[in-house]
């Protein structure tokens, strides 16, 4: 009888886990390509150098974010039971530290504008910081749409702010500059507030009962220190940027950065964000953890790669067709950080898995890791050979993390990677046939018709290479997929009738 209930409940995790899939990609296919059609239309609209004032005040604001985000929401979420009063606590508690850093850095605005080497970014810093208390005060419920896997709900927060975001940003960036950029980032903070109590209800209320605060900071300081690693890390490879090379080569830099890591953070975010979940869930059924690990890992291959070697083929043509001559160096930036995000696909689904399993100190040490080589290597190499010098050093600290990521990863699971070569070698060859013959046919067809046909064609062939070689080999790709990725599965065999 107890093996039949734990059948069952693994088929509802499994059913579970396959609609927050499928509500994850209408996420992806939503606000990513809102994303990336407003970040091609501004880039077309401003300056590099306009990008590279925003990226000045959203590295102080990083500071200001990661300072009011305890972990409270991975707490809750990795909480086996949550009370009405964890979730009063867990509210309190962003609100507070939101205001607290939100007063100190409206103070200190000038001088950390100083320390990037531009002025200019001091009434930049002082408005955003405003958006930060709006994020504060969104509805905590939310954490429970995450464990309960509702991501149809968490989709619908995330569009409207996107467009929230493109509309207002769009219709007052040939006015405003910068300032654009501004008050579109304001307007998704306000409606993303406002649609959270519509999708989560919550009646907020001040609540600090030292208990309940300190069961949620156990787990939370490490996600709080992992976040303030990632943060200084962040904001201190932008200044090295700005004070070695100038504002408009972090404007360059920032914008290659959010192009290169598209695909990266579209598709390893929603896997993440729902195989999180599915760990604290499986903690004491190993093998369906395994299961789980496997099929993240291989379902971030059979979109990531594909996707990220057409990018590095498609690069050029998208600088000079989409964005213009004024970003003609980013080219190198782009291709160079995109090998960058390729490579961190272990490290990508070895963190839910830590972070599910309740171990988020080992996260923060993977950060420490590589934020530290990052930062001294940009360092070194940012003054000698430039911007490529600088986004080097990035790459080599993704890549530096990586044998930990597998060694953590073998520690919990066993054999985690047993059968995954195969399709990695499989998924690889129909990527470079693909990205071969996009390259050929973009210097053949030139021109913007040209770039749109190399780019449908190199995806078309890739996925169909997929298909084929997944049939030859008794279909040891998609069936797998199907299971946790149902979507994934789905999208291949469409590309494969086209």
């Amino acid at each position: 009888m107890a093996e039949m209930k734990d059948g069952t409940a693994t088929r509802s995790l499994g059913r579970q886990t396959a609609r927050a899939l499928t509500w994850g990609f209408i996420d992806l296919a939503g606000v990513k390509l809102i994303f990336l059609v407003r970040l091609l239309v501004l880039a077309r609209l401003l300056a590099p150098e306009e990008f590279g004032l925003l990226a000045v005040a959203m590295a102080a604001i990083t500071v200001l974010m990661t300072m009011s985000d305890f972990g409270v929401v991975p707490a809750l979420i990795q909480h086996p039971v949550i009370s009405k009063q964890d979730y009063d606590a867990g509210w309190t508690l962003g609100v507070m530290r939101a205001a607290l850093a939100t007063v100190i850095l409206l103070l200190v605005a000038p001088q950390v504008a100083d320390i990037f080497g531009d002025s200019r970014a001091t009434p930049i810093i002082r408005v955003l910081a405003c958006g930060v208390i709006l994020d504060a005060l969104a509805s905590i419920k939310t954490a429970e749409l995450n464990r309960d896997l509702n991501f149809r709900s968490l989709a619908i927060i995330h569009v409207i702010n996107a467009i929230a975001v493109t509309i207002i940003a769009i219709a007052m960036a040939p006015a405003y500059g910068v300032w654009a950029l501004v008050a579109g980032s304001l307007a998704g903070s306000l409606a993303t507030t406002v649609t959270s109590y519509i999708v989560a209800p919550y009646r907020p209320r001040f609540y600090l009962e030292r208990s309940t605060v300190s069961g949620l900071l156990n787990f939370g300081r490490w996600i709080f220190l992992t976040g303030l690693i990632v943060m200084l890390a962040s904001a201190g490879l932008r200044v090295i940027i700005s004070r070695e090379l100038g504002i408009a080569e972090l404007g360059i830099f920032f914008l290659s950065l959010r192009l290169a890591f598209f695909p990266h953070e579209a598709i390893s975010g929603i896997i993440e964000s729902v195989s999180f979940p599915v760990y604290a869930q499986l903690r004491n059924n190993r093998e369906k953890a395994r299961e789980l690990f496997r099929n993240a890992l291989l379902g971030m291959v059979v979109l990531l790669i594909p996707a990220c070697l057409l990018l590095i083929a498609l690069t050029p043509g998208l600088v000079e067709h989409v964005l213009g001559e004024r970003w003609a160096g980013s080219t190198t930036a782009i291709r160079i950080l995109v090998i960058a995000s390729l490579i961190g696909m272990i490290g990508d689904a070895t963190t839910p898995l830590l972070k599910g399993f309740g171990q988020p100190s080992r996260v923060t040490i993977l950060e420490i890791l590589q934020s530290g080589l990052t930062l001294g290597l940009a360092w070194l190499l940012a003054g000698r050979y430039g911007l490529p010098g600088a986004v080097m050093a990035v790459l080599l600290g993704v890549a530096a993390t990586q044998l930990l990521c597998v060694r953590y990863s073998l520690k919990l699971l066993d054999h985690p990677y047993a059968g995954f070569w195969q399709p990695l070698a499989i998924i690889t060859s129909a990527s470079l046939a693909g990205t071969m013959l996009t390259g050929w046919l973009e210097n053949s067809m030139p021109g913007l018709a040209g770039f749109i046909m190399a780019s449908a064609s190199g995806v078309i062939v890739t996925l169909g290479l997929i298909i084929v070689a997944d049939r030859l080999l008794g279909h040891r790709i998609l069936p797998p997929l199907a299971r946790h990725f149902p979507t994934i599965s789905r999208l291949l065999r469409i590309a494969g009738k086209l």
